[in-house]
């Protein structure tokens, strides 16, 4: 079975295809039914492939968008290495 469908790229806006059909491909434990749903868009080389059954990703990939990964890095602020001196005693077990 196989269905397709004209939506909206969820990336770029422009018209992408969303196909629901039943794979052989990806039959394995993300996607135990084999019903799959398929968006992608031409304009922007936007993919996403899911399982229907559970909402679990099996491949995806989106030109522009930065990961989770990547975002918590590039939000981070670098650290700057400055010496500062500081004047504390220092304390050993040996003086108790």
């Amino acid at each position: 079975m196989q269905a397709n469908q004209r939506v909206r790229c969820p990336n770029c806006g422009s018209d992408a295809w969303r196909s629901y059909f039943t794979s052989d491909d990806f039959n394995h434990r993300i996607c135990p039914s084999n019903q799959v749903i398929q968006t992608e868009c031409p304009a922007c080389d936007y993919l996403m492939i899911m399982c229907s059954r559970n909402a679990r990703v099996i491949e995806s990939y989106a030109p522009g968008i930065i990961s989770s990964k990547e975002n918590k890095s590039l939000n981070s602020p670098q650290s700057l290495a400055i010496p500062v001196p500081i004047n504390l005693p220092i304390l050993s077990i040996i003086d108790r």
